[in-house]
């Protein structure tokens, strides 16, 4: 499994890649996801070219990751995670 900034061909968000963050609560105060987003520098959040790693934040402490390819920035709340 790639690493949280790591897109499947390789390399990390270099300073040519667009990088985004995002924060969002899960059922409860204690469960949330956080979502990372790397594109090729100057994609639109609405472009299908982010590869999205989402991060499930359990109240236990322990940690989820799935990832999206090709998908838009703006639809990470509803893609699907593999």
């Amino acid at each position: 499994m790639p690493s949280i900034l790591t897109r499947p061909s390789g390399g990390g968000a270099a300073l040519d890649e667009e990088l985004r963050q995002d924060y969002q609560p899960e059922g409860s105060p204690d469960t949330f996801y956080s979502y990372i987003g790397v594109a090729p520098n100057g994609s639109a959040e609405s472009a299908s070219v982010w590869f999205i790693t989402r991060i499930l934040h359990n109240p236990n402490g322990t940690t989820a990751t799935a990832t999206a390819a090709n998908v838009a920035w703006t639809d990470r709340l509803t893609v699907i995670y593999t």
